[in-house]
């Protein structure tokens, strides 16, 4: 179980958002704290013509997703150790994705969806 003040230390790391947006209009990566829990929350616009389109994606969303959540955690985990002299030790607990149809028309072939990733660790 982590302390208190390590909790504080590590929410620090994480909170680098304060005062400016989070992504770049079409991406957002989040991170909050719950008790003993990092949620990790990716999020992006996708623009797609197709079905066989979206298909394929989506499986490149699923790994610059990975890519970014893991670099994000690399990042943290470095920053926690400069700040609080230890190792950040993270459990993954669930980690899922969806994609959600924002604007679909009969009459466009150009679509819409978000597609989001969220990742759900134990602090140790």
């Amino acid at each position: 179980m982590i302390s208190k003040d390590e909790l504080n230390q590590l929410s620090d790391v994480v909170n680098y958002t304060w005062g400016k947006s989070s992504g770049d209009g079409t991406r957002s990566l989040t991170c909050a704290l719950q008790q003993d829990e990092m949620i990790i929350k990716y999020s992006t616009v996708v623009h797609f013509a197709s079905e066989h389109s979206l298909r394929q994606q989506v499986d490149r969303l699923i790994e610059e997703s990975m890519q970014i959540i893991a670099g994000k955690l690399d990042h943290t985990r470095s920053q926690y150790k400069e700040v609080a002299g230890t190792t950040l030790k993270l459990e993954e607990i669930s980690n899922s994705d969806s994609i959600e149809m924002v604007s679909a028309s009969n009459h466009n072939p150009r679509k819409i969806a978000i597609y989001r990733r969220n990742c759900v660790l134990r602090v140790q």
